[in-house]
């Protein structure tokens, strides 16, 4: 059984430095932070099955760096499906590729580090250039695909958003953003090029969110440099107990990104999901339903097995935290048992509540 230690850790030390976490009002701290803000930002919660919980500054236009290929992949999947292009179509990297730079030069990406004449399927191209934000692989799909009927399609969606060969990455708005995942969202296992599109993304190689919150979070990030200001953002589909949408999008008169407040913001607004919902990790309680049961366990049992497959339990920092019932830095078959236990007693008519139930029972 693989040890996640560094992720209960992680848990425990946001717990530590962000009092977000035992906020009685989520909302309230999440208007603290943004509004407190020395630059510009916006936020956007949308919940999936209520829509949306929170917004700041959702409908300012900000700079959107690399966030524009997530419509752009929704665009190439539209057309890989109906049948113009095959996902087995190669494009070959060479020295035209580099547009009279360096490798060095061309900026994120992993095609860069290739041989010159290795090729690359759509398929392939369709991971990269969302899963590490690979520059070559984008522009060798926005050769091949072209723009004049992306610009369509997001005429149709009744945006204002439209791209250049000039301006490839325009500035756009959160609530923008909150639907370009969601759309891509509803097409998840509906073909082949859906699914590249959401796994990719689902391991991207960056996320501040997900570093913060643990569990499956779906993330695209864009990022731009400039003389004067840093622009990062994210936008994700969070998916938690009840799934959200979150987009963070902060311009930062700041010599290096402002990490900390893209991970408040990250915390809060889960904090705020778990306060509309009434969801409550205590300890045991890994399902936040305000009973400790045989689902507890199986949850736990799940995310077990998962860790000896995958390497990750698919858990949040704060199930992660709730599950560790014993408290040794592992999530595994024994706290199930201990659980198993609790539900037994409970149900015979046990008074004490579970933290205290298990501190006797570890501490006789």
């Amino acid at each position: 059984m693989k040890k996640i230690s560094a992720l209960l850790t992680a848990g425990m030390m946001l717990f530590c430095s962000v009092p977000l976490h035992v906020s009685a009002n989520a909302t309230e701290d999440m208007d603290k932070l943004t509004r407190s803000y020395e630059s510009e930002c916006a936020v956007m919660v949308f919940s999936e099955k209520n829509g949306v919980l929170y917004s700041y500054r959702s409908g300012q236009l900000l700079a959107g760096a690399g966030l524009i290929r997530l419509p752009y992949a929704y665009y190439l999947c539209t057309k890989i499906e109906s049948g113009a292009y095959s996902l087995n179509a190669t494009i070959t990297y060479t020295e035209d590729w580099l547009r009279g730079k360096s490798p060095e030069q061309t900026g994120a990406g992993v095609i860069k580090n290739d041989e010159l004449g290795t090729k690359y399927t759509l398929a392939q191209l369709l991971d990269y250039f969302l899963r590490y934000s690979d520059n070559i692989a984008f522009d060798m799909l926005i050769t091949t695909f072209g723009i004049d009927d992306f610009n369509e399609m997001l005429n149709a969606w009744g945006t204002d958003v439209t791209v250049t060969m000039a301006n490839l990455f325009p500035s756009v708005t959160a609530d923008f953003m909150q639907m370009c995942i969601q759309n891509l969202h509803r097409k998840v296992n509906t073909g082949e090029s859906w699914n590249i599109v959401w796994d990719a993304l689902l391991n991207s190689e960056q996320s501040y969110v997900r570093d913060a919150l643990g569990g499956t979070v779906v993330a695209k990030y864009g990022y731009i440099v400039s003389e004067n200001f840093r622009t990062y953002n994210e936008v994700c589909y969070c998916d938690n107990i009840q799934p959200y949408i979150l987009v963070i999008m902060a311009n930062q008169a700041t010599s290096a990104i402002d990490k900390g407040f893209i991970q408040d913001v990250a915390v809060c607004a889960d904090n705020l999901i778990d306060e509309y919902y009434q969801l409550n990790y205590n300890l045991g309680n890994v399902n936040a339903d305000a009973t400790i049961d045989a689902i507890d366990a199986a949850v736990i049992l799940s995310a077990a097995a998962n860790l000896g497959t995958s390497g990750t339990s698919g858990m949040s920092i704060k199930q992660e935290t709730s599950a560790d019932v014993d408290n040794n830095g592992f999530v595994d078959a024994v706290d199930a048992s201990y659980i198993l236990q609790y539900a037994a007693y409970a149900g015979s008519g046990g008074t004490d509540d579970a933290e205290t139930y298990f501190q006797n029972l570890l501490n006789p």
